[in-house]
């Protein structure tokens, strides 16, 4: 009906969007690579971190005001810390492959595993059970291709 109509939208536009951010994100994997072997590490951090928090704090600020007050609660606070940390421990470990490999080609394909990983967690920890044999299925499929690709 009218609801099931709505939700193939909504996936629809959710997939424009990932292809796009997949777009965004192959050329940022190049656009570091290029950058860290032209400025160097520190300074590419801090101008990296400087151009992602920005934004991201103007849009929160914008459309989410009111989702702030929830950081007076110590439990939601931790929670956002922690992955806040788990995520900006990703991103390190990410530009130190970059410089280490000296292959962003390597580093981004390897990146693919976290479309696996991420398949994985997103139906044993937040139950994600829709469309679970097919997601199986693309994961182990997306291993193969990461597989013949490191061949």
């Amino acid at each position: 009906g009218k609801q099931t109509k709505h939700a193939r939208h909504r996936t629809l536009f959710a997939t424009v969007l990932s292809l796009i951010a997949s777009v965004c994100f192959g050329l940022a994997i190049t656009g570091e690579k290029y950058l860290l072997d032209t400025i160097g590490a520190p300074t590419y951090a801090l101008i990296g971190i400087g151009m992602q928090f920005l934004p991201l704090l103007f849009l929160a600020l914008y459309y989410n005001r009111d989702q702030f007050k929830h950081f007076r609660k110590s439990k939601f606070r931790n929670r956002v810390i922690i992955m806040g940390g788990v995520r900006a421990g990703a991103g390190l470990l990410f530009i130190l492959s970059l410089i280490g490999a000296n292959n962003a080609s390597l580093i981004g394909m390897l990146s693919g595993f976290k479309i696996i990983l991420t398949t994985l967690l997103a139906v044993i920890l937040l139950k994600e059970l829709t469309f679970i044999k097919r997601k199986l299925l693309a994961s182990c499929i997306a291993c193969i291709g990461v597989g013949l690709m490191l061949w």
